[in-house]
């Protein structure tokens, strides 16, 4: 196909001479007819002829024009021309500009192989019949506005054509056939603002190098494929009744937005597929046919903005490599976004998908919004691949979302208010995992990586929850906080709790806690000093809210914890005051939980953390000071080592005080034998009253008589006491059947399941 006519084609072009001219005018006068071939036309030549035409009101009348092979040099004008036939221009050449207004043409109109190296304006004109406009070159501005097509609109050669369902329209023009322009090249801007295509308009391969407006136009069928835009296009109100096909075209930077309360695209379909877009795509409108997007390519950024797809959308292998955005779209009854790809993300805001959602095996990189989106029904994330960062925060899921073998390592996986009513399957690496104020009303599973840290705070949670691990390893995922959350029916299992925060949640006594789950451990140093701080602080469980509420007290110890305080993420809010009884209250909670399930050395751990946390939340002096005889003696009956330790050294003082003390300082008779059988004279020797046996024998029977006397409550042994050895015996019954009663509780509270 030619796009320019040849230099040939003009070189036998003559001007017109005053005897052809008036050979013209005659054969017009006579038949009503302009016919004109290899000739110059001027502007003054072709008012000559249309003078000689009827009037028909304020216009002439013809009823048929034919220009082959002509060169317009002068600005060309047919006002108010009414043309009966056809109107042919084949192998002509416009040099200035040329205007088509208030006309009416009533047959086809053939405009072939004709080059326009200035402007082409149509204003207010009717074409009743057929127009094809294919092979042209258009190296000007093109306009036709408010002009009304009634038949085929072409640019294209008839093998070009594509058969479709549906009539188009032009900008206030009416057209009740097929229009079709394919196939040919505009070099300047187009404008069809406002026009109506009742019929096909064909824009096949037509390609348009600047600006191109159809705002306003209303289509019926309408053939855009492999077409290229190389300006800026607006469809701004612009109306599709019929089948659209963009398949293959090509946009530079386009705009579909649709007129207030107004289908864009009615009922028919409209078909994108393969097209591409290489500069900014602005899409609003009212789609009630279905809409294919399918392996697409938009290299810049894509707004789709109010815009309701009622027939369903695809999108399937697309590729987005900018980041486009959906704000406040609806997609019913479906969209398909499967094998997708995202490379710089992309916002759902205020999206609305309807029954039947798929990304599955979509790829999804960058900054992923679902902010205030709802999914109405089925979601397929199966294996979908989302990297970057993940904001699905105030989204509502009202069905099952599915994550089958879908990847998820995200830098951060936010769904903070989030409602999800039904069951929750969710495997996720993410580092970050929010689910803070979120409505988990189906319950579920959330499976955490080894790298991962959960935060479920003012989570409510309606059914059973499981949380655990991906994975086996090493490093051990963490949940950060389950304050003020409804955790009554959440397992945790084989995640670590020594960075979590408690406070406010409800139901902590039914919180079940498996596997490698464990609170955090009290201080720990080495060397002498870690001897020393093993001795001050006993290894136990320890929450984290004790942990800081301990670094902000002003004794010597808050030091040690404030040196092993965990760092809190900056995610996690830390404004909420800590409360000794509070933190008390929690470690109560959670010890019942263990004590239900049977676990009581873990449930003593907790009341060892419950009681030293009450000792610092007591106002009275006297009961801190018992609390704290009750922790030295045997760690609140759990540690048997410190009661069996004090007993011993308690027997070993009072062995030692009886020796000294405790016991008269006689030394016992002595008795000497004399004679032979059978006569034996044995006579008793009586010693020195202050004489004193040896310590060593002294100390013997002092360790003999606080055995015997710690032994026998209410029964003394029969030694003689000193007034202080009758004051220690007392001490001795009372301490020594207390501490051991204490080193047995705190034996059987260790032992026992």
């Amino acid at each position: 196909m030619n796009t320019e006519s040849p230099d040939g084609a003009f070189t036998t072009a003559l001007p017109l001479s005053d005897a052809d001219l008036l050979a013209a005018v005659s054969s017009a006068r006579a038949h009503r007819r302009i016919h004109l071939s290899n000739v110059q036309v001027r502007y003054s030549d072709l008012a000559r002829l249309l003078e000689v035409m009827p009037h028909f009101q304020r216009g002439s009348v013809v009823r048929e024009i034919a220009f082959e092979r002509v060169l317009f040099i002068d600005d060309i004008e047919f006002l108010d021309l009414h043309v009966l036939g056809r109107l042919t221009l084949e192998g002509c050449r416009f040099e200035a500009d040329a205007l088509i207004a208030d006309c009416s043409i009533g047959g086809s109109v053939l405009i072939r192989e004709t080059e326009f190296a200035s402007n082409l304006t149509i204003i207010d004109t009717t074409f009743r019949a057929d127009v094809n406009l294919t092979g042209n070159a258009f190296r000007a501005d093109f306009a036709a506005t408010q002009s009304k097509f009634q038949g085929d609109l072409l640019f294209s050669r008839p093998g070009d054509q594509v058969e479709m369902s549906t009539p188009l329209g032009n900008r206030r023009a009416r057209e009740a056939a097929d229009r079709t322009w394919a196939s040919s090249e505009f070099h300047g801007g187009v404008d069809l603002s406002d026009s109506q295509v009742a019929g096909l308009l064909g824009m096949r391969r037509v390609r348009f190098r600047e600006a191109a407006s159809f705002t306003g136009c209303r289509f019926g069928t309408s053939d855009w494929v492999d077409a290229i835009f190389d300006g800026r296009t607006k469809f701004h109100g612009a109306s599709f009744d019929g089948d659209a096909a963009f398949i293959g075209a090509r946009f530079t930077e386009s705009e579909f937005r649709a007129p207030s309360s107004a289908s864009f695209f009615d009922r028919s379909p409209l078909s994108f597929n393969g097209s591409s877009f290489n500069a900014e795509l602005h899409f609003s409108a009212v789609c009630s046919g279905h809409v294919d997007f399918k392996g697409c390519r938009f290299r810049a950024d894509a707004a789709f903005t109010d815009t309701q797809f009622t027939s369903g959308a695809q999108f399937n292998r697309s590729v987005f490599q900018s980041h486009p955005g959906f704000h406040m779209v609806s997609f019913e009854p479906g969209v398909d976004f499967a094998n997708v790809e995202f490379q710089k993300g992309v916002t759902f805001s205020q999206v609305t998908f309807g029954q039947n959602t798929r990304f599955a095996g979509a790829v999804l990189s960058g900054e992923t919004s679902f902010k205030w989106a709802k999914f109405g029904g089925s979601v397929s994330f199966e294996r979908a691949i989302l990297t970057g960062e993940l904001d699905a925060s105030l989204s509502t899921w009202d069905e099952q979302p599915s994550f089958k073998e879908a990847i998820i390592e995200c830098t951060r996986f936010d769904a903070r208010q989030a409602t999800f009513s039904k069951y929750l399957d969710v495997s996720i690496t993410s580092p970050e995992v929010d689910f803070s104020k979120a409505r988990l009303e189906g319950g579920g599973q959330i499976r955490l990586g080894a790298r991962s840290q959960l935060s479920l705070e003012d989570c409510v949670i309606s059914a059973p929850l499981f949380l655990g691990s991906t994975e086996s390893g090493a490093r051990t995922p963490k949940v950060l906080s389950l304050r003020r959350a409804h955790v009554g029916q959440v397992t945790v299992e084989g995640l670590a709790l020594d960075q979590c925060l408690f406070s406010g949640a409800s139901n902590l006594d039914k919180l079940v806690v498996g596997g490698a789950a464990r609170l955090a451990d009290p201080p720990r140093r080495h060397g002498i000093r870690g001897i020393l701080s093993r001795m001050r602080f006993t290894g136990r469980e320890v929450l984290l809210e004790e942990a800081m509420l301990r670094s902000r007290l002003d004794d010597r110890r808050s030091q040690a914890w404030r040196h092993t305080l965990p760092p809190i993420p900056g995610w996690i809010d830390q404004s909420a005051a800590l409360d000794a009884d509070k933190v008390s209250d929690i470690y109560r909670s959670l010890r019942k939980g263990r004590e239900d399930a049977k676990n009581q050395p873990g449930a003593g751990d907790l009341y060892y953390g419950e009681m030293e946390t009450r000792r610092i939340a007591s106002p009275s002096r006297a009961e801190r000071t018992i609390l704290w005889f009750y922790w030295a003696a045997a760690g609140y009956g759990l540690r048997a080592s410190r009661a069996f330790t004090l007993l011993g050294v308690f027997m070993i003082l009072s062995a030692i005080g009886y020796a000294g003390f405790g016991l008269e300082s006689t030394t016992p008779p002595s008795y000497k034998i004399d004679g032979t059988l059978p006569h034996l004279i044995i006579s008793r020797i009586d010693h020195d009253p202050g004489a004193r046996p040896g310590f060593t024998s002294q100390l013997a029977a002092g360790a003999r008589f606080s055995v015997e006397n710690s032994a026998s409550l209410f029964r003394p042994p029969d030694d003689k006491l000193t007034p202080s050895g009758e004051v220690l015996s007392i001490t001795n019954r009372v301490v020594a059947p207390l501490l051991l009663g204490l080193g047995l509780i705190s034996l059987r509270g260790r032992v026992k399941r």
